[in-house]
């Protein structure tokens, strides 16, 4: 089990061979980066975009918007997590 947080798009490829379906993904800064919804929707785990006062991009039915608290609560619940930049 492992908190995937994803900074940037390019890292996406190393980030999916290393994916179960026991992890799960959060786009920390989806307001500048480019989503590829369906890229994202095909992941063995869920993924979630992180929901900021700066955020400006529509919501995705692909892919769910959290927020602090919630990013928070993943982090408590996960005992490794990993940064993708």
């Amino acid at each position: 089990m492992v908190l995937h947080m994803l900074y940037g798009m390019e890292q996406l490829p190393e980030c999916a061979a290393l994916l179960t379906s026991a992890d799960t993904v959060i786009v920390m800064e989806p307001a500048t980066i480019t989503i590829d919804s369906n890229t994202l929707s095909s992941l063995p785990c869920p993924a979630f975009a992180l929901d900021t006062a700066a955020l400006t991009t529509p919501d995705d039915e692909n892919l769910p918007r959290i927020d602090v608290a919630k990013w928070v609560e993943l982090t408590s619940r996960y005992s490794h997590s990993m940064t993708w930049r």
